[in-house]
């Protein structure tokens, strides 16, 4: 299947299992996928199917595309995840608080979210 969420050998979106969330999960003002599994919490955030957030780990105001995975005690905040990303465990990916300008390319703008991908 040639689809959008289909990853390179994937699943289609279709075919995936509903969203799971354990026991400890919390979401709130998210769109989650289907073949979704949150362990963790989830505020204000996108994640496309098959993203997995671990126990202890924090996502917040965030994209994650197809088969992202987010371990144990991961911090993720103001970021856009490229899909089969693997954060390890207690990553952070977090925007800047310094409020210090492009040094390379002074003349683009800061948008300070992060990028991976």
């Amino acid at each position: 299947m040639d689809g959008l969420f289909c990853p390179l050998g994937g699943v289609p979106e279709e075919r995936r299992p509903p969203l799971r969330l354990g026991g400890p999960a919390a979401v709130a003002n998210s769109l989650i996928a289907r073949g979704c599994v949150i362990l963790g919490a989830v505020e204000n955030s996108v994640l496309f199917p098959g993203v997995r957030v671990e126990e202890g780990a924090r996502v917040r105001d965030a994209i994650l595309m197809q088969d992202t995975v987010v371990s144990e005690s991961c911090q993720v905040k103001y970021a856009i995840l490229d899909k089969l990303c693997i954060l390890g465990p207690k990553a952070t990916v977090s925007m800047s608080d310094a409020e210090v300008p492009n040094r390379r390319f002074p003349g683009h703008l800061d948008c300070r979210i992060s990028v991976i991908g």
